[in-house]
C-alpha cells in the first residue's frame, strides 16, 4: 500500500479500516448472538424475533436519508460519534432488558446510532478518496469491515463457549469496545459542511444506472435481513451448532468476502468491466442462498455459504466502488443515504417476511424467497447490459 498511495491517503486508509474494523465486530457481534439470546434466554417466538430485528431494521430505514443529508450539512465527524455512543447505549440496554418493551427500546436506539455510522462513515471516507486506485481503497476498507464482520461473531461465540460468558456479558464487553471505538474516532479525518439544497440530489439520482444500483440494494437488502433473522437460528436449531461454530461460519465467510474484496478492488482498478461480472455474482448469492435451506451438517452449509459469499464480495464490492466513483464528494453523504435507503427496505422487508414465515412455516421457506428475490435482480442487471456496458465505460473515464 505505501508503495502506491502518499502518506495522507495512507492515513486515511489506516484509521477509517481501524474504525470501520471495530465498529463491526461490535455490531455483528450482536446481530449473530440476539436472535438466538431471545429464544434461548428470553423466550420469545420466532414472529416475534423477526419483528424486532425488522424494528431495528425500519428504523434506519426512515432515517439513513435525512442523516446522509446530514452528514452534508454538517460533521460528518460528530454524526458517526453520535452514532457509536447511541450504539453503546443500545447494547447497555440489550444486557439489562427483560421484557420485550424494553427489548423495543433497545432495538430502536440501536437502529438510530447504526443510521448514523452506516452512512457517515463510508461517505466520509469516500469523500477523501483521491481518483488514483480509488478501487484498491475501496477493497481496503472493505476487506476491514468484513474481517471485523468474521471475528466479532468468532470472538463472541469463543467467550460464550470456552469463557462461560453470558449473552449478558458479552453485549457488556461490546458496549465497551464501542466506547473505545468513540475515543479513537478523534482521528477520523472531517470534512468541511456543504450548504444546499435536496433538489440537488436530483442530477445526481435520477439516472437509470442509479436506479439498477438501488435494485441491487435492495436484493441485497432482503438476504441480509433473512441472515440477521434466520441464519443463527437455523444453524443452532435445525443443524445443533454450538455458539462456537455459529461464530466460526460467520469468521470464515467474512474473512472470504474480505479477501476477495482486495482482489476485486485491485481488478477495478486495472479494468472496470469487472462490473459486468455483478449480475453472475448475484444469481450465484442468490441460488447458494436458497441451497442453505437444504443443509444439514456443519460442512455443508459452511460449504454452501462460501459460494454463497463469493457471489456477494463481487456485488458488494461493485456496490461501494460504484457510489465512491459516480457520486459528488460535495453531496455524497446524502447520495449514500438515499441509495442505501432502499438496501435498509429490503432489509426490513426479509427480516419481517422471514419472521413470519420461520414462525408459521419453515426456515427452509425464509431462505427460498430471499434467494429468489437476489436472482430476479441478477436477471434484470443482464436484461439492461447496455446501461451496464454504458456505467463501466464511465467509471473507466
Amino acid at each position: 500500500m505505501s508503495a502506491v498511495l502518499s502518506s495522507s491517503q495512507r492515513r486515511i486508509v489506516l484509521t477509517f479500516c481501524i474504525a470501520g474494523f471495530t465498529y463491526f465486530f461490535s455490531t455483528w457481534a450482536v446481530a449473530v448472538y440476539l436472535p438466538i439470546y431471545l429464544e434461548k434466554s428470553i423466550g420469545l417466538s420466532r414472529m416475534a424475533i423477526g419483528s424486532l430485528i425488522s424494528l431495528y431494521t425500519v428504523t434506519l430505514l426512515l432515517l439513513v436519508a435525512p442523516f446522509g443529508h446530514l452528514s452534508d450539512r454538517a460533521s460528518p465527524k460528530r454524526i458517526i460519534q453520535t452514532g457509536m455512543l447511541l450504539f453503546t447505549v443500545h447494547a447497555l440496554v440489550l444486557a439489562s432488558a427483560k421484557q420485550l418493551p424494553a427489548f423495543v427500546v433497545a432495538q430502536v436506539i440501536g437502529g438510530i446510532g447504526n443510521s448514523l455510522v452506516v452512512i457517515g462513515l463510508p461517505s466520509l471516507y469516500y469523500k477523501h478518496l483521491s481518483p488514483s486506485r480509488r478501487g484498491q481503497k475501496v477493497g481496503i476498507y472493505i476487506f476491514a469491515t468484513f474481517v471485523g464482520f468474521g471475528f466479532g461473531p468468532l470472538v463472541g461465540g469463543f467467550l460464550i463457549n470456552y469463557c462461560a460468558l453470558s449473552y449478558r456479558e458479552i453485549f457488556l464487553v461490546l458496549a465497551a469496545l464501542m466506547l473505545g471505538l468513540l475515543l479513537f474516532s478523534k482521528s477520523l479525518k472531517d470534512s468541511a459542511p456543504f450548504k444546499m439544497r435536496l433538489f440537488e440530489y436530483r442530477e445526481d439520482l435520477f439516472r437509470k444506472e442509479v436506479f439498477l444500483l438501488m435494485c441491487m440494494l435492495v436484493a441485497m437488502g432482503i438476504h441480509y435481513g433473512n441472515e440477521r433473522t434466520s441464519l443463527p437460528l437455523y444453524m443452532t436449531d435445525v443443524i445443533h451448532l454450538d455458539d462456537f461454530d455459529v461464530g466460526m461460519v460467520f469468521a470464515v465467510l467474512g474473512f472470504w468476502i474480505a479477501v476477495l474484496s482486495a482482489v476485486a478492488g485491485t481488478l477495478w482498478d486495472r479494468n472496470k468491466k469487472v462490473l459486468l461480472f455483478i449480475c453472475l455474482g448475484l444469481v450465484v448469492s442468490g441460488l447458494s442462498h436458497m441451497g442453505t435451506a437444504f443443509t444439514n451438517s456443519y460442512a455443508s452449509v459452511l460449504l454452501v455459504r462460501l459460494f454463497h459469499t463469493t457471489g456477494d464480495a463481487l456485488v458488494i464490492f461493485s456496490i461501494h466502488a460504484i457510489i465512491a466513483s459516480i457520486f459528488p464528494s460535495a453531496r455524497m453523504g446524502g447520495n449514500v443515504g438515499f441509495t442505501y435507503f432502499f438496501q435498509m427496505l429490503g432489509g426490513f422487508f426479509g427480516a419481517f417476511v422471514s419472521g413470519y414465515l420461520d414462525g408459521h412455516s419453515t426456515y427452509r421457506a425464509s431462505f427460498l424467497v430471499a434467494g429468489s428475490g437476489t436472482i430476479v435482480v441478477g436477471l434484470l442487471l443482464a436484461a439492461n447490459w447496455k446501461t451496464m456496458l454504458s456505467l463501466s465505460r464511465q467509471l473507466s473515464k
